[in-house]
């Protein structure tokens, strides 16, 4: 892909995180080739970047002050960004789920799956639930796999979907 920008889109440019994190996790993407997207201010760069087709990353498995929808993973309703699945909608881009683990000898293992085929029932809104529910699955199956590597300090069911009280008549 000679020529393509690597990107990746972050929550490090927000003003609740570490300045000293952000330097730094922004100048190690910078060494190895990556140009860092705060998303919570540069779309219009987003959306550059995808109109250009090049690649985009994005993390969707933390509970974040960002649009989701609650989707199961690991059996429980955890809110689940939806930013990238508005925008594949939107930009009629692919979503290819890609995971990188550290192996034993500490070289880094990339996996990249087949495209997700994004629903298309004519119910917007369930068609978006069900994309969510897909790339869940995704995560539970590769956490699954190396349980060891993911972020279970970070507190992903912290908002609870509203339960549906029933009144009776009673």
């Amino acid at each position: 892909m000679a020529g393509m920008e690597k990107v990746s889109s972050s929550r490090v440019g927000s003003s609740n995180s570490n300045p000293r994190l952000k330097e730094l996790i922004v100048e190690e993407r910078r060494k190895n080739g990556y140009v860092s997207i705060a998303r919570t201010k540069e779309t219009r760069k987003i959306i550059e970047i995808l109109k250009k087709g090049y690649p985009l990353g994005f993390l969707i498995d933390q509970d974040t002050r960002v649009k989701g929808v609650f989707a199961d993973f690991f059996s429980k309703k955890a809110n689940t960004p939806i930013g990238p699945i508005l925008l594949a909608r939107r930009y009629n881009v692919p979503i290819i789920p890609l995971f990188m683990h550290i192996e034993k000898n500490l070289t880094y293992h990339v996996e990249c799956f087949k495209p997700l085929v994004l629903s298309d029932t004519g119910d917007t809104e369930k068609d978006i639930l069900a994309d969510a529910q897909q790339c869940n699955d995704m995560y539970e199956k590769i956490i699954r796999e190396h349980p060891e590597q993911w972020v279970w300090m970070h507190r992903r069911w912290k908002r609870r979907p509203k339960e549906n009280i029933q009144i009776s008549a009673d």
